[in-house]
């Protein structure tokens, strides 16, 4: 039977579900269902798919819990939780009967109870602990309770800089509380789910659960990584729940911190009328407790190996593990030990017979070690193996339908750039595009097309921006976002490339921002500059490495720029004045007011055109401001140091007024050089 699954599990490689999904790989394969690694043809990017088998299609078990599980994880948008991405129904080629098909993303790494076979210091349990409460915390805010946390449905990865990071997967047994798709009709009271070693006891007996089931396994779970073991053991499903219920929790291991044993000991009260703490106050104190750097394996990653698993574990193991030995024949067990418990079980916990449903095998799970697919970089056609993009921070991906484009049509494509027919592709492309001009996919393609053609950098930027227009989300695959700095960093990009940074780029282009205003040489104008601090501003640590003084001196060089002219020169006198420091000298000397104040005159009435005279009293302001600041730096009263691009000034006598710096407008190309 299993090789008859298996058969029917790689019968669907080389297929393109629903024509988007082009499927590369078998992952796994579980009693009620496969996971496939598959390549999204629209944003060139690797992808899990997960299919229902088909027998399951009709079970009033299975199929509503497959669609719960995407319906609750799809109304999560954080780094600490899974991402589905798209789901519906597909009918494979030569079928009759259509399957139910969940795209999730892929990440690289393990699961967390690899990294709980041993006791690990406070510290570090409390590190993982923030990040698992992290998710919950959104998961509550958005109406989802998991139901089922453990070290298994927790994914260690790292995010796009290299950071562990943890996920929470397989929503399988979530629950939707409020809301489109709240699923009050498959929580019936009566019915138990979960895993003993995690149960609430409200679980347990089959009462309803809320936010509090998931507080309670998050308090065993902290428990077990100070220990290297669950609390509650045994040698069958029954005898651990019945501890759920009845057994207090073991004590802590010597030298747990007082305040973390007192939050665990508040998350796990049996009583859930008494568990009052919430996923967002437990994290708060978690968070708010001394943690030793020493033992921080965020700060300290020797015991991490290179994989993103543990050292000593199966390098980079997949959950999929876990559902390739088969799931549903471990459910089954499960429910069988169960079953034949059933009235021990009512008799000694006051459970009724049909309180004991059985521990559910959910599908498996979400989370696949994988690579990232081929990417066109460079005119380097080659798979590049590295970890999937994670898209920290972002929302939930919305999946075009390509708008009558065909998958076989975007395959071509990729077949003549990969072949580097960049004229047949060329072609193609121009002629998909004249017919489905609002498919981003195609868009895409043109822009990674053009971004390595020599002379193409000005039309690559067109075309990432037209495709990030249409699909936002396809920037969060790492190798794309990778092409368009690159592109962007170019020395022709011009005005365009700083457009497509500040428009259509997530957070991780704030470092290519901060090096840009922090330039000595090629200044931006002050409009330009000024959209990027504000930018930065929304990050602190970002806004933190900005040089801040280079900055106010270019505002000071740059005030006839800023549409207000007068007033930005004298805020710009102001700051100088409140923080002095060494660098403002050259420029306060050699600088002067803008000429910023429009006057009515007979002139005016005669040429139709106003007269600019200087900002009144800035010019005095100026001048005792550079007295004092030369008093207070002598040695730089006689660099005179200013911006390497104002440093050659050339000075026009006006009627009335000192002469005037007109400093030297800078091209907006030469940030790029």
């Amino acid at each position: 039977m299993h090789a008859e699954v298996q058969a029917q599990a790689q019968r669907w490689v080389g297929a393109t579900i629903a024509d988007k999904y082009r499927v590369d790989a078998v992952l796994g394969i579980g009693g009620m269902g496969a996971v496939y690694r598959c390549h999204h043809l629209g944003l060139l990017r690797d992808v899990a798919v997960k299919l229902l088998h088909a027998n399951f299609m009709e079970d009033p078990n299975v199929s509503p819990r497959f669609d719960r599980e995407a319906q609750s994880a799809s109304r999560l948008e954080h780094p600490n939780c899974i991402r589905v991405t798209d789901y519906g129904t597909w009918t494979p080629p030569g079928e009759k009967s259509a399957v139910k098909y969940m795209v999730l993303e892929l990440l690289e790494g393990a699961d967390l109870s690899d990294y709980t076979t041993e006791a690990m210091p406070p510290a570090r349990a409390m590190e993982l602990g923030v990040q698992v409460l992290r998710g919950l915390e959104h998961a509550h805010a958005r109406g989802v309770i998991h139901r089922d946390l453990k070290p298994e449905n927790v994914f260690v990865t790292r995010d796009h800089e290299g950071r562990e990071l943890l996920k929470l997967v397989d929503f399988g047994l979530a629950k939707v509380l409020s809301g489109e798709g709240s699923d009050t009709s498959l929580t019936r009271t009566g019915m138990v789910f979960g895993t003993p070693h995690y149960m609430s006891p409200e679980q347990a007996t089959g009462m309803p659960s809320d936010e509090r089931t998931d507080i309670y396994a998050a308090g065993i779970m902290l428990w077990e990584f100070l220990s290297g073991r669950p609390p509650f053991v045994g040698d069958d499903p029954i005898s651990i729940i019945r501890q759920q219920v009845s057994t207090p929790l073991p004590p802590l291991v010597a030298g747990t911190p007082e305040p973390l044993a007192q939050l665990i000991v508040e998350m796990t009260v049996k009583e859930p009328e008494q568990r009052r703490i919430t996923a967002a106050e437990a994290r708060r104190r978690l968070e708010g407790m001394q943690i030793d750097p020493k033992v921080s394996l965020f700060m300290n990653g020797a015991t991490i190996a290179a994989s993103g698993a543990p050292a000593g574990s199966q390098a980079g193991r997949s959950t999929v593990a876990s559902l390739a030995a088969p799931i549903a024949q471990r459910a089954a067990d499960g429910a069988q030990q169960i079953g034949k418990a059933t009235q021990d079980m009512g008799a000694k916990v006051g459970l009724s017979p049909r309180a004991v449903m059985g521990i559910s095998g959910t599908i498996g799970a979400l989370v696949l070690v994988a690579v990232v697919a081929v990417m066109f970089s460079g005119g380097e056609g080659e798979a590049d193996a590295g970890t999937a993009a994670t898209g920290v921070d972002s929302p939930a991906m919305e999946v075009s339908v390509f708008s009558g484009v065909s998958g076989s049509e975007l395959e071509e494509v990729d077949k003549l750039i990969e072949a580097q027919d960049d004229a047949g592709a060329q072609a193609k492309l121009d002629a998909l595009i004249r017919e489905h001009p609002e498919v981003g996919a195609l868009h895409l393609r043109r822009g990674l097309l053009f971004a390595r053609q020599e002379g193409r950098v000005e039309d690559a930027i067109k075309a990432f921006d037209r495709a990030l227009e249409l699909e936002p989300d396809a920037i969060e695959d790492q190798k794309i976002f990778e092409t368009v700095l690159r592109v962007i960093r170019d020395p022709k990009a011009g005005p365009g490339g700083l457009e497509l940074a500040l428009t259509r780029l997530d957070e991780r282009v704030y470092p290519y921002l901060i090096e840009v205003v922090n330039r000595r040489e090629g200044a931006l104008g002050y409009k330009d500059r000024h959209r990027i601090l504000a930018t930065l501003a929304e990050d602190e640590d970002s806004s933190l490495a900005v040089d801040q003084i280079f900055n106010r001196t270019l505002d000071l060089w740059q005030a006839d720029q800023s549409g207000k002219p007068c007033e930005t020169y004298a805020q710009t006198l102001e700051a100088m004045e409140a923080a002095p420091d060494a660098y403002y000298v050259g420029s306060l000397v050699r600088s002067r007011p803008p000429d910023g104040v429009k006057v009515g005159s007979k002139t005016t009435s005669e040429t139709g055109k106003d007269t600019l005279v200087a900002c009144p009293g800035l010019e005095k302001r100026r001048s005792e401001l550079a007295d004092a600041m030369a008093v207070r730096y002598p040695e730089a009263a006689k660099k005179r140091e200013v911006p390497p691009d104002y440093a050659s000034v050339r000075k026009k006598s006006r009627s009335g007024s000192s002469s005037k710096s007109s400093g030297k407008r800078i091209s907006l190309k030469k940030i790029f050089q």
